[in-house]
This record gives C-alpha cells, sequence and structure tokens, in this order.
C-alpha cells in the first residue's frame, strides 16, 4: 500500500487473490472563464490567436484556491504506491498510473488493499473538503465581493452562485472492479462465460494501451511542430517532455504491449538530444524535426491499427 516497498508475496494469477483495477477521479471548480467579449470578429481584426481571451479572467483569485487545491493533491497521492501485478506474475509499483493530474486509474491490487485504500481515500477525502470548507465555503461571500471589485465592469453573477453550490464543483470518486482470468472458474462457468471474461479484461487492457499512445504522440508532434521552424525559440523541456514519457512506459503498459516496447527504443534516441546542439546547429535540428515527424506519424498509425483491432473485437 502507501509508502511501502515491500511487494505483495502472492502471485496474483495462482495465489488466491483476485486483482482489482481501481480509479480514483477528482472534479474540481473550473477557475477560468472565456470573455464573451472577444468574439471571433474581434480576434481576427486584431490578429488575435484563437485562445486570446481564455485566461483573461479568473472567477476566484488563485492564491484562495491554492490550499484547495494541495489538499484533493493529497487524496490522489493517496493511490501513488499501489503494487501492481504483471503478466508474468510478478509485482511493480504503480508510481505513473494517471491520465491527467486529477485522475489515476487501472492500478491493480488485491481486494484486501481496496477495502484499506477505500479507507484512506475517505479519510484523505473529508480533510481535503475540510479545507474547501475553510478557505472557500466560509469565506464565499468575502471572496464574491472580491471579485466585484477585481472585474469591475466585467463582473458577471451568474459566475458565482451559492456557496453550496460551488462546494459542489468539487467531487472525489473511487471505484474498483475485480480483474479474473477464467482459469479462476470452475470448469462449466469457464465454458460459458470464460471466453466472455477474458475478452473484457483484452479490452480493457486495449483501451488503456490506446491513451498511452495519446501520450507518447503528443510531445513528439510539439517537438517536430517546434523544430521545423528554424526561429522558433523552446525551452529545454520540449525534449525532457520526451524523455519523461519514455520513462513512463514501463509503469503505463499494463498488457506487456511488444509495440509500446518498441516505442520506448523509438524515443530513446530523442532524450539523448542535447537541446543547446539544437538551438546552435541547423542540420541538427532539421534532421531532428524530419524524425520526429516520422516517428509522430508512425505513433499514430500504430494507435490507429490498434483502435481498429480493439473495435473488431468488440464485435
Amino acid at each position: 500500500m502507501k509508502n511501502t516497498n515491500d511487494a505483495p508475496g502472492e502471485n496474483f494469477l495462482s495465489g488466491g487473490k483476485t486483482p482489482f483495477v481501481v480509479k480514483l477521479s477528482i472534479s474540481q471548480f473550473g477557475n477560468c472563464v472565456t470573455d464573451p467579449t472577444v468574439t471571433q470578429e474581434v480576434k481576427h481584426e486584431k490578429h488575435l490567436g484563437d485562445d486570446s481571451g481564455k485566461w483573461d479572467q479568473y472567477k476566484i483569485r488563485p492564491y484562495r484556491l491554492e490550499p484547495v487545491e494541495k489538499a484533493f493533491r493529497s487524496v490522489r497521492d493517496v493511490t501513488k504506491f499501489i503494487w501492481q501485478p504483471q503478466p508474468d506474475g510478478t509485482w511493480r509499483q504503480n508510481r505513473r498510473a494517471h491520465r491527467s493530474p486529477w485522475e489515476r486509474g487501472y492500478g491493480l491490487s488485491n481486494q484486501d488493499e481496496v477495502e484499506i485504500l477505500k479507507i484512506e481515500v475517505a479519510q484523505a477525502e473529508e480533510e481535503a473538503f475540510a479545507v474547501l470548507d475553510e478557505h472557500i465555503v466560509s469565506k464565499w461571500d468575502e471572496i464574491v465581493e472580491e471579485a466585484k471589485e477585481v472585474h469591475n465592469g466585467t463582473f458577471r453573477p451568474e459566475l458565482y452562485p451559492s456557496a453550496d453550490a460551488i462546494r459542489g464543483k468539487w467531487k472525489v470518486k473511487f471505484t474498483s472492479q475485480p480483474v479474473v482470468s477464467s482459469k479462476h472458474l470452475e470448469t462449466g462457468i469457464k465454458a460459458l462465460y470464460g471466453d466472455a471474461i477474458d475478452q473484457m479484461v483484452a479490452e480493457k487492457f486495449g483501451q488503456a494501451e490506446e491513451k498511452v499512445w495519446d501520450q507518447l504522440i503528443a510531445p513528439m508532434s510539439h517537438l517536430a511542430e517546434t523544430l521545423v521552424d528554424p526561429e522558433k525559440k523552446f525551452k529545454d523541456s520540449l525534449v525532457d517532455n520526451v524523455k519523461a514519457i519514455m520513462n513512463a512506459i514501463p509503469d503505463l503498459n499494463y498488457g506487456n504491449s511488444a509495440a509500446l516496447n518498441e516505442a520506448r527504443a523509438t524515443l530513446q534516441q530523442f532524450t539523448e538530444i542535447d537541446p543547446q546542439d539544437l538551438r546552435d546547429m541547423p542540420m541538427i535540428r532539421k534532421q531532428t524535426a524530419m524524425r520526429a515527424q516520422a516517428v509522430a506519424a508512425k505513433f499514430t498509425q500504430s494507435k490507429r491499427i490498434l483502435k481498429i483491432q480493439n473495435e473488431g473485437d468488440d464485435q
């Protein structure tokens, strides 16, 4: 469980315990609002980008939300150290099983640990809502008055409902689902339901793999789009983001996909590039941009093939 370094001793395929898929998702208050006065006509006239106005208005001053966001991150972090069983029966700590900062999923654990995890999530959730009540709900009238002063003529009353309505914007949802293999079932049951269960499990892994491909495609596409413009400036994070997703692949590759393992090897060549060389050496920059474009296209094709296979399995 949380903050432990000792892997469970049982082989999850033969040790008599059923592994579970657990998912923790957190919904929160959206603090940014698009300014409705920045129309497409205004953007065109003033030569503004499509995102212009998107960050012009915060409903609540960001400093007020900082302790609340920190508290709900603590709820999320409860799942940080779940042990994840592997297809070969071994276990590995699941440190990166999430698709966004506010959602974690597909961490596997046995039923006893799931029950403990539910209690830990509930405790962290209670503490987070206490922080929310202290910093937002109890001070809502003060916050609204502050917003009126800050936004002046652009204040929009419809964005500031009651304190209870605002509190309802934060939600924590914890779900768990057993993952069983047909080999765990009696022969008669297996004959009736075994293939369907195995197919359901395969579909879950296939859907998870599709999302991993999305996470691989994004930084490679961004790398290619940035480097193809010889005048465009960039930060070292352009390369660091590729390295981060490459390092995360082993923890995201739940089905031990050969294609994802191959993708990790492909990304390795980009993590060895010095960002400063890309700035100083136009030829290296151009070559890297071309390679990144090719890899992004290859990853997109791999996802497309997987999606077709997954949709075929649903038929």
